[in-house]
């Protein structure tokens, strides 16, 4: 075998070699597109499919991936068309007639021959087709076909009528119209198909021996996918009888007829909205047809995988039970395979699903959508550059060089939304071309009276971003009517406001309109509409509280009212999210365990007399009750320290776990940066004895299927535990850990690289799972940019230090300065004490409470002069504002009289509402994206 075909995952290498008919020669030229050093291991591959009359043969490459360059492409439709005439010169040699357009293609071989020549086609691989050709030629006659099964009158063998051979190829070819096959008036298919309403499609089940609840599974999915097609039946009664028949009956399906069933329970879904009991009967057959799915999937197409991920996109329905592991195995495979409708359905779904960051697919996935790019339709086009977006993986070069012509051609035939969707996304993705930019905003200018209210929102604020000028704001905005805004809701309107702020609009009817329509949405405004409207004050010099909603009413005493309002509304907000955040997170994570129970498993602990258990990043009562109440010992492990509450005490984090010689059993919580992650597995991997077992919990969008790559390479089994949907957390369940030959540990994980200071190269050391990677980010910068130099000799407090850049950069700029550093992430003030090595002390703490508490008793030194912070306002994916609030009330405490408090946020962050009378935020520098915010206290 050739050595660039090799054993995978998703690949047998045995299957390979039986089935190998030839291999395309592929140099490493070939994989310019993306370098094998920019992918990570386990995307790095790329799939070719070369179908044969024989067999079809999935062939992996060697690492990297294929050329933009059609090279490869040509030699393989060649290879294809040669194919064909093969076997139409079979059928000819059966006596089967030819339509006039294939007799064409038999007069074409020698064009193909030569092309073949031109393409560098090996002769070996012309002959590989030929000879699968006469193979199939020299094939004796079949038998006389034995009597077929039949149930329900229907063959259970073929779920239709008896058909040929030729039939079968011509209807995959596409060749035979569907009214020129033969058909048998006795069928219960053509029965059925011929029914003129959904009612009639449910009598003729109704008719069947033992009623509809005896019917086969093949009648029932052909049945349903006839009626998806036709006006909601009268009898729902009826139908909800079909459809807990299926429920019942799907598991009997195979590709073809689950893929009519999913199809066509999501069309009765979606078609469903008045009745309430239609829904939950569509996702029960679902949720059965996924368990079919699931073993079915290795016989899955393109077609058949993307069917599956889109119609649990389309009614928002979570892929369980390991179908989702197996939809996007099979998904890594069948790539290539994809149509242009195919990847523009593909990216849509794994958008909508959450997925699509990480993953062996994603690689293949972006390969085929660049080959299809150019023959996208519009609306295919907008759905995946929507997709690609919304996901926010970066997007090659290469591969946004092929969209932004594909984008250029599509754009004047793309629909209102199309328009919309298309716009909105360069702008999220970035790197559009000048020329691009421009032809956006013309097509912008001509969809203007055609566009909804989200559709005009999206492209002001994506115009906006995009650079385009005030002028064509303010044109679009007036073409539509200054009185749309009165319509808008919540999110079209922060996006207003967004792009008003961004281009600098200061008219007074339209700021008047942005104000009224504000007050009138009242308690329905979330934070983020808040804190752009208290941006776009600002941005106006206090215009948009001058002209607010009862200017008329209360001359002089409106800009107050406003401005009071969206400091009320912006804490109440802000203190929701931090609050929701929290309990969704802990909720979420005992809802998951407390289903799944990994204490009351046969396995747990019992497989290696081993009953020690380590929770890693799991900070819960309930699953320390369940383990002490089994009689199992355990211990806690975080990086990063806990605020304790609600009975529990504050917890600090440790970089490394203690070790402990039985850990038979890990319940770990993902975290949230991917390299943080593979930190965590290398940690546990450490503690963990041969033959132990990991539970590993966490969301798809945190990547919870891209985790199960490296588990496989430390555990001989991994699984998708089902039946945790309800709480919005994978778990996969990892047995039989073999250990590394060499245990890793926390050095191993330690990063020596450079960073800019200052215009200094500074040595400097990360570990994995810091913010920014552990060096300077662009809002530290910009943070950097703003800061005044330091008063010579003052005390510095760096809050939310990480790996220390902004102490280190002040301490560059004026060595006079005494630092501190403070982090929750113990790996961070790991590495904040190699490269501050000035600094005084580096605390490590839950947050500011414990060191202002030491402050306020004496037991930590004098006041601070300055505080510093780039402060976080998400865990993870989620809005929590709780570290920004504890800086701003406990920060200015911290300060000697006369000291300033500076930190930066982005700028649509409501942090004016946190301020109180006592403590003056103002707003010192911005550049629209990020605000450097500071108080200083009094003397």
């Amino acid at each position: 075998m050739s050595s660039s075909v090799r054993s995978s995952r998703f690949c047998d290498a045995t299957r390979i070699a039986e089935n190998l008919s030839f291999i395309l020669p592929i140099t490493d030229s070939s994989f310019s597109m993306y370098s094998s050093g920019s992918s990570p291991p386990y995307c790095s591959v790329a799939i070719v499919w070369i179908r044969t009359e024989t067999a079809p043969s999935t062939y992996v490459l060697s690492r990297g991936c294929v050329n933009r360059t059609l090279n490869l492409k040509w030699r393989r439709s060649l290879l294809k068309k040669l194919r064909g005439i093969e076997n139409l010169k079979l059928k000819a040699a059966r006596g089967d007639p030819l339509a006039p357009a294939q007799q064409a293609k038999l007069t074409a071989e020698a064009d193909v021959l030569a092309g073949c020549t031109k393409a560098g086609v090996p002769p070996a691989d012309v002959a590989a087709v030929r000879a699968a050709a006469a193979a199939a030629t020299l094939r004796p006659p079949s038998a006389p076909p034995t009597p077929a099964k039949v149930r329900d009158g229907v063959d259970v063998e073929l779920g239709s009528a008896k058909r040929s051979a030729t039939d079968d190829e011509d209807d995959r070819s596409g060749k035979r119209r569907r009214e020129d096959r033969p058909r048998d008036p006795h069928n219960f298919f053509t029965t059925i198909s011929e029914a003129g309403t959904a009612d009639g499609v449910l009598e003729v089940l109704g008719t069947m021996p033992g009623g509809i609840a005896n019917c086969s599974a093949a009648s029932l999915a052909h049945a349903l996918h006839v009626l998806a097609r036709k006006s909601p039946p009268r009898k729902t009664d009826r139908l909800l009888e079909a459809l807990r028949a299926c429920s019942i009956h799907a598991g009997g399906l195979a590709l073809r007829g689950l893929s009519k069933l999913y199809w066509a329970v999501v069309k009765i879904n979606q078609a469903a909205s008045e009745h309430g009991s239609i829904r939950p009967a569509t996702l029960d057959v679902l949720r059965a047809a996924g368990e079919a799915a699931v073993v079915a999937m290795p016989t899955f197409d393109a077609r058949g995988v993307v069917t599956v991920l889109h119609a649990h996109a389309t009614v928002d329905l979570r892929l369980t039970g390991g179908l989702g592991v197996a939809a996007l195995d099979r998904l890594e495979v069948v790539a290539p395979e994809l149509s242009g409708q195919d990847v523009a359905n593909c990216w849509w779904a794994l958008a909508k699903l959450k997925l699509g960051r990480d993953g062996g697919y994603v690689t293949p996935l972006r390969i085929q959508t660049a080959a299809q790019a150019t023959k996208l339709k519009p609306q295919e086009l907008s759905m995946t550059l929507w997709a690609l977006a919304t996901l926010g993986t970066p997007t090659e070069p290469a591969l946004l060089e092929v969209l932004a012509e594909a984008t250029a051609v599509a754009l004047p035939r793309c629909a209102p939304q199309g328009v919309a969707n298309t716009v909105w996304a360069w702008a999220k993705i970035g790197g559009a071309p000048a020329d691009l930019v421009d032809a956006m905003g013309a097509a912008v200018r001509n969809t203007v009276p055609d566009f909804t209210e989200q559709g005009l929102s999206a492209s002001l604020w994506s115009c906006a971003k995009l650079g385009c000028p005030k002028k064509l704001v303010l044109d679009v905005l007036e073409a539509r009517g200054v009185g749309v805004v009165a319509t808008m809701n919540p999110l079209e309107l922060t996006n207003l406001v967004w792009a008003l702020a961004a281009v600098g609009v200061t008219r007074k009817e339209v700021l008047r309109a942005v104000g009224e329509r504000a007050a009138a949405l009242g308690d329905t405004t979330d934070w983020q509409l808040i804190g752009h409207l208290q941006h776009l004050d600002r941005a106006t010099a206090g215009k948009l509280a001058k002209v607010g909603p009862d200017a008329a009413a209360r001359p002089g005493g409106s800009e107050v009212s406003f401005r009071k309002f969206l400091r009320k509304r912006g804490r109440a907000t802000v203190s929701a999210a931090s609050a929701e955040c929290a309990a969704t997170r802990a909720t979420a994570l005992d809802s998951a365990l407390s289903t799944v129970q990994p204490w009351a498993t046969p396995d747990f602990c019992s497989s290696h007399g081993n009953n020690h258990v380590l929770l890693a990043n799991i900070d819960s009562a309930m699953v320390e009750a369940a383990l002490t109440a089994k009689s199992l010992e355990w211990t806690m492990w975080s990086r990063t320290s806990t605020r304790g509450g609600d009975g529990r005490d504050a917890q600090l984090g440790r970089p490394w776990p203690t070790r402990c010689p039985d850990v038979g059993e890990c319940i770990a919580r993902l975290s949230h940066f991917r390299a943080a992650t593979d930190m965590m597995l290398g940690a546990i991997a450490a503690q963990l004895v041969e033959g132990g077992g990991l539970w590993l919990v966490g969301t798809a969008a945190e990547g919870i299927h891209a985790a199960r790559q490296p588990l496989q390479r430390l555990f001989a089994h991994v699984a998708t535990v089902p039946d945790t949907q309800d709480s919005g957390l994978v778990v996969l369940r990892a047995t039989g850990f073999f250990p590394p030959h060499k245990p890793s540990t926390l050095d191993a994980w330690c990063t020596k690289t450079t960073v800019q200071l200052c215009d200094e190269s500074v040595p400097w050391v990360t570990y994995p799972g810091l913010f920014a990677n552990g060096e300077l980010d662009v809002m530290t910068s910009a943070l950097l940019s703003a800061l005044p130099l330091a008063p010579a000799k003052a005390s510095v407090l760096d809050v939310c230090c990480g790996s220390g850049t902004i102490a280190a950069a002040l301490l560059l700029r004026n060595p006079t300065i005494t630092v501190q550093l403070l982090d929750n992430d113990s790996v961070a003030c790991k590495a904040a004490k190699k490269n501050v090595k000035g600094a005084d002390k580096v605390h490590l703490a839950s947050g500011l409470t414990e060191l202002h508490s030491k402050l306020s008793t004496g037991e930590s030194g004098a006041l601070f002069d300055w505080i510093v912070s780039n402060p976080p306002v998400h865990d993870g994916l989620d809005s929590d504002f709780a570290v920004l609030d504890e800086l701003v009330r406990l920060g200015p405490e911290c300060l000697a009289p006369g000291g300033s408090l500076f930190f930066v946020t982005q700028t649509y962050i409501p942090v004016e509402s946190l301020s109180t009378k006592h403590v003056k935020l103002d707003a010192v520098w911005t550049d629209g994206r990020f605000t450097v915010w500071c108080h200083v206290k009094a003397k």
